[in-house]
């Protein structure tokens, strides 16, 4: 919940501009509509891209396996917390056959991507990026960008904080129309709206908001799941108090070595 939140309050901070007006949650779009094909389904095309260790990878070396992609770069705060989860997923199912791919789509000397990701404790192969395999995924154009790829090699979901999937279960979780904004950019196109306030070009947030900002897609709160979850909801807030001694005395017992 802690690390949720923590990616939650570090995208909403980036578009401050565009949450001043209404209490409803907005995402920032990859392309104009419908630029951005729906590839949910479709078998992942193949990639080889060079890794920071100087390897050539392949997308098929990994047949078989349920494979996450991972783009990203180094200066987007969320990219690097997202590594570290990831890493800690490769860990706990790798051996159930998960792969995790980090691809770099970032202008950097590979010596230095693999510092940034070694000093983030990331250990799953990362790769070095290519604007054609991102476009060859729909377009990778706000990063950071997740693509699920199957066991059977078909792309799963692709989006992660952006995908419709998770547009819905806001909207279902918090029982509220999502609006998803027609916009490339999410902190720049916030800072572009404050530095036109700032040098008159509208008088005030709210105007230039009701300007620019428009909405691409609006995503409804299913009823029926909204209830679910509220209910249920309800019995987590019982049971949490309940039980967290427990939790600590459980995350006490797996610190601790077994003895051979």
């Amino acid at each position: 919940m802690k690390r949720a939140s923590i990616v939650v309050v570090v995208i909403a901070v980036g578009i401050t501009a565009l949450l001043v007006l209404k209490p409803r949650s907005f995402q920032a779009r990859r392309a104009p509509v419908g630029e951005t094909p729906c590839i949910r389904g479709q078998t992942a095309p193949d990639l080889a891209l060079e890794s920071v260790d100087a390897r050539i990878v392949h997308l098929s070396d990994f047949q078989g396996k349920g494979v996450l992609l991972h783009f990203w770069a180094t200066s987007w705060l969320p990219c690097r917390v997202e590594m570290q989860w990831f890493e800690q997923m490769h860990n706990q199912y790798g051996p159930q056959g998960l792969q995790v791919l980090g691809i770099a789509m970032v202008n950097a000397d590979k010596k230095d991507i693999a510092e940034f990701a070694s000093n983030l404790g990331v250990d799953y192969p990362i790769l070095l990026g290519k604007e054609s395999v991102g476009d060859s995924y729909g377009g990778v154009k706000v990063l950071p960008v997740t693509v699920y790829v199957g066991r059977d090699g078909k792309i799963v979901e692709k989006g992660g904080a952006r995908s419709p999937l998770w547009c819905q279960i806001q909207a279902d979780i918090y029982g509220h129309e999502v609006e998803i904004v027609d916009a490339e950019e999410g902190a720049a196109y916030g800072a572009a709206l404050l530095a036109g306030v700032a040098n008159g070009v509208w008088s005030s947030v709210e105007e230039a908001c009701e300007c620019a900002v428009h909405i691409a897609t609006r995503v409804q709160p299913r009823p029926a799941v909204v209830n679910t979850m509220r209910s249920q909801y309800q019995l987590y807030r019982a049971l949490y108090p309940a039980l967290k001694p427990t939790f600590a005395k459980l995350a006490n017992n797996e610190s601790r070595e077994i003895p051979n």
